[in-house]
């Protein structure tokens, strides 16, 4: 009988149309790091991807067309939480657009913090 393991999935999501009170939609992306456990590595990307998906959004809600739908993805999964504490970190938002993409570099900056930060045991 296999163990369970613990992960750590950093999680992307894109094209989430958010409205908040007063304010016209508009669209962000965020990353978000989740901690796991499962049997696998495919189980704990799945059990990832389900929790933010069900993430309750109380200050606002997505509004997608169904013919434009978020995106939401797996971008890296490490074995064990490292100095990550369940459920894992803070969503990263920045707004989606022509003049609003993430800064050349964006990612590789945002997996160097995380090593310096939450991978030590790694």
């Amino acid at each position: 009988m296999k163990s369970v393991q613990k992960y750590a999935v950093m999680l992307y999501g894109s094209n989430y149309l958010f409205a908040k009170d007063n304010v016209p939609p508009r669209k962000y992306a965020f990353f978000v790091w989740r901690c796991v456990e499962a049997d696998s590595k495919a189980e704990a990307e799945a059990i990832a991807l389900q929790r933010v998906r069900d993430y309750p959004y109380d200050s606002c809600f997505i509004c997608n067309a169904e013919d434009d739908p978020p995106v939401l993805q797996v971008k890296e999964v490490r074995e064990g939480y490292g100095d990550l504490q369940p459920p894992g970190s803070g969503y990263i938002y920045f707004g989606e657009g022509d003049d609003e993409e993430p800064p050349k570099g964006f990612f590789a900056k945002l997996r160097r913090k995380f090593s310096r930060v939450t991978y030590r045991e790694w």
